[in-house]
């Protein structure tokens, strides 16, 4: 059976039962030949070209017999090697023997070949071998990739008797995008620590096998610079792990770029000349010791292209070199006055300086392009979006040769920033985020617009999972099949878990349930609507969930009167659309407030014909308790929402914090807001005391837990405690807050881990704990706090943690 995207053929009556199995299958294993070809596809992650799927697997023994007739290197024989060790307990070998597998890396002529320099076939035939074909190393590369996804993936095995089944299958492939990067931004520029490098290698790992191509590693101040020690931030990256870590990258088929953070972001720089002050900061002005890089300063730039020559020298001949432009307002003005210039003199002036600089060492400089904005946005010192950016006076200030970074977090109708740039005659490189609907459209535009280098963004977002996986698919294919785009916002994270990350290879076993607590009557019928019965499917954890434990408030919430909702006399509520198990907390609100105002508001009437903001948030109109019509999106100069039109007898909500990451929002349930659907607003109690809850252990276990909401550290009096939940094995304590440390796959503290289940962004997700190892009878303790129970907090259900089912 051969199976074509939709980009190479038109979409047939087919689609809708692959749309099916893309769902319904996701995480479940093959038990029949005839369930192979549904049971393998949808793993199959970026999209082949080309694929065929015979209707069987072929069994071996845990042998593979490797011939190397290509010449790779040791590093990649050898994450070969490790790759196929952890996904099916197989070693290679030197010789075959019956029932092996045999494993062959073959050199073949590029007219045998898609034209394209990273073309590669891969199959595996019923006689147990595995060939490899490519006319380039870096084709070979993405076959080296593709082949460990498959034998991670959840259909792929080996039995009790140490027998490997792999489908019998032949794939033709190569990507679209030519130059495909990932970003590893501040998670490099954090304190170094040897955890923090073992991670930062997983997730190579991942990226090489997702089909990527290129790395930003921003080292920035966080390494030991040799010729100035003075700009080094401790503690540090040694520069044989610096080196260390570049090999290892490269040895993945990853070209890896140096990165680094410069005028604003100074904390993640080298520590070079700067200024302090004080600077508008989350509601209030703070001082800070490093607030800029003081440009005026006499030996400025000696020092920072004597910073850059060493940084580049630890590279392999980067062809490019990310200089971090962003956010530098918060001191702009302290820097003005220092310079005595405008910051549209000397910005472009220190672009043009260091570009030509490294242009002399053949290396292209690449920055952001936050500061190619009107001088007007800086001088507030506002944070803005796409829409509100762009000065084309800066723009063509730039020298040609600079290639500019384009992001976006959100989807847009139009991207006029990145029109004008293209207008500009600039390189282009685009990032991404994981919004899919932005990934979407913004790859297609992208492509059309002749733009070749794309970029995943993953900067310090949570765990990294969404972003690496939406992003390979769409920079692989910009069009791929539409039954494929349906689920992505559900399952993507999911499949990242199948290719291999503390990841479940295998569908976890439910333990019975752990407590007698139920889950509170006023709950039960919103569990019964949003999860399909009988399964209890919540984000593809499939098979009987232990009974829920329910920490969230127990009784039920008073509802206010929309009467009492006008008059802000309430203050905190929270806001809950009709049927979902999303909600979010105001909190604090006012009606009619000042226009510009940061945070939720209320617009009624009074107010006149629309609510006046114009400004970046989301708005959206309620009469009657019901949703109306609207634009649910951001607003912008451009007036792509806010400013929106009050309705007769009822109100408007509005919601304008800076970020999404930062504070909860109506945009952290968007899915949720549908025209039609009713939304009810409660009241929170003032005081909320602590819920606790003892369990006995396996000897290692998984928790599986379930919130309506992330609870944010950022909540002034709201919450004065950021930490939800607290867990208490014997003397062993481990502690989380609200935040960032959800969404962080990196965390893990005295031998407890957690990652994230669920890809949403900020809502209704689910995360995993997996426990130390219980050696005695200790019980689990778990306490959960107020921001826990705001926020529905809910223990799903335990898995005992075993090999099939976590890689390490």
């Amino acid at each position: 059976m051969v199976w074509v995207p939709a980009e190479y053929r038109e979409v047939s009556e087919m689609k809708k039962h692959l749309i099916f199995w893309a769902a319904a299958l996701l995480f479940q294993l093959a038990s029949t030949a005839s369930d192979v070809q549904n049971a393998v596809q949808p793993y199959l992650l970026p999209l082949p070209r080309e694929y065929t799927q015979s209707e069987k697997f072929v069994s071996g023994t845990a042998h593979i017999y490797f011939e190397d007739n290509w010449g790779i290197s040791a590093g990649t024989a050898d994450f070969l090697k490790r790759e196929f060790q952890w996904a099916l307990n197989a070693v290679f070998t030197q010789k075959r023997n019956n029932g092996d597998f045999r494993l062959v890396l073959k050199k073949c002529p590029a007219s045998e070949l898609p034209s394209n320099p990273e073309a590669y076939t891969l199959a595996i035939d019923a006689e147990r071998n595995i060939i490899l074909k490519a006319a380039n190393r870096s084709g070979m590369f993405r076959a080296i990739g593709r082949l460990l996804c498959i034998i991670a993936l959840p259909p792929v095995s080996r039995d009790g008797n140490g027998t490997i089944h792999l489908p019998v299958l032949t794939i033709t492939d190569a990507p679209h995008f030519p130059f495909r990067a990932v970003t590893f931004n501040t998670n490099l520029g954090r304190p170094y620590s040897a955890e923090q490098e073992a991670q930062i290698r997983r997730e190579l790992d991942i990226a090489a096998k997702l089909g990527y191509n290129h790395v930003w590693l921003a080292f920035g101040g966080r390494w030991e610079s040799r010729r100035h020690p003075e700009f080094t931030r401790h503690p540090a990256w040694p520069v044989k792990s610096v080196q260390a870590l570049i090999q290892y990258a490269e040895d993945r088929g990853l070209r890896a770029l140096p990165a680094t953070n410069s005028i604003g972001h100074v904390k993640a720089a080298p520590r070079l000349p700067v200024i302090g002050g004080k600077s508008f900061y989350r509601g209030k002005m703070v001082h800070f010791d490093e607030l800029i890089m003081d440009l005026s300063h006499p030996d400025f730039y000696k020092l920072w292209f004597d910073y850059l020559d060493e940084y580049c020298s630890l590279f392999k001949h980067p062809e490019y070199c990310s200089i971090g432009t962003d956010e530098f307002h918060r001191g702009l003005s302290l820097l003005e006055q220092k310079m005595g210039r405008k910051y549209e003199d000397f910005y472009p002036e220190f672009v043009n300086k260091t570009a030509r600089f490294l242009l002399k060492k053949n290396i292209r400089t690449t920055i952001y392009h936050d500061m190619l904005a009107s001088q007007k946005c800086y001088r507030k010192g506002e944070l803005y979006y796409e829409e509100a950016n762009g000065s084309r006076d800066i723009i063509d200030k730039i020298d040609p040769e600079v290639l500019i970074e384009y992001w976006s977090y959100i989807p847009s109708l139009k991207y006029p920033l990145l029109e004008k740039i293209r207008k500009s005659g600039h390189d282009i490189c685009v990032t991404f985020w994981t919004n899919p609907d932005n990934v979407r459209r913004l790859t297609q535009l992208t492509d059309r617009m002749g733009i070749t280098k794309v970029c995943s963004g993953l900067f310090g977002l949570r765990g990294n999972e969404t972003g690496l996986v939406l992003n390979a698919e769409y920079f692989w294919n910009p069009k791929p099949a539409v039954e494929r785009t349906h689920h992505f916002h559900q399952a993507c994270s999911n499949r990242l878990f199948a290719l291999g990350n503390y990841a479940f290879s295998r569908q976890p076993e439910m333990l019975p349930g752990v407590t007698d607590i139920p889950i509170p009557d006023f709950l039960k019928s919103r569990f019964e609507k949003c999860f399909s019965k009988p399964q209890n499917n919540i984000c593809y954890l499939t098979g009987k969930l232990s009974a829920p434990v329910y920490f969230g408030l127990s009784k039920p919430l008073r509802k206010i009167p929309e009467q009492e909702l006008l008059a802000g006399t309430n203050p905190h509520i929270i806001m809950v659309p009709e049927d979902s198990m999303e909600y979010v907390p105001l909190g604090r609100y006012r009606v009619n407030p000042p226009v510009r105002r940061k945070g939720f508001s209320i617009y009624t009437c009074k107010q006149g014909k629309t609510t006046g903001t114009n400004r970046f948030g989301h708005e959206f109109p309620v009469r009657n308790g019901i949703l109306q019509a609207g634009r649910f999106s951001f607003s912008a100069a451009e007036q792509q929402g806010g400013n929106m039109a009050i309705p007769d007898q009822g109100y408007v909500v509005s919601s304008h914090h800076v970020l999404m990451e930062r504070e909860a929002h109506p945009a952290d349930f968007m899915q949720s807001l549908r025209p039609g659907r009713r939304i009810t607003f409660y009241e929170l109690p003032e005081k909320i005391e602590t819920k606790t809850v003892s369990l006995a252990l396996p000897e290692k276990a998984i928790l599986f837990f379930w919130m309506p909401l992330p609870v944010e550290k950022r909540r002034g009096n709201f919450l004065k405690d950021p930490v939800v939940i607290e867990f208490s094995l014997g003397k062993n304590k481990f502690r989380l807050t609200g935040g960032d440390m959800f969404y962080h796959n990196r965390t893990s503290q005295n031998g407890w881990k957690i990652w994230n289940v669920s890809p949403d962004s900020m809502t209704n997700f689910v995360f995993a704990v997996e426990t130390p190892v219980n050696t005695g009878k200790a019980k689990l303790q778990i306490k959960v706090l107020p921001g826990g129970r705001i926020a529905g907090l809910t223990l799903l259900g335990m898995s005992k943690a075993t090999r099939t089912e976590l890689q390490k």
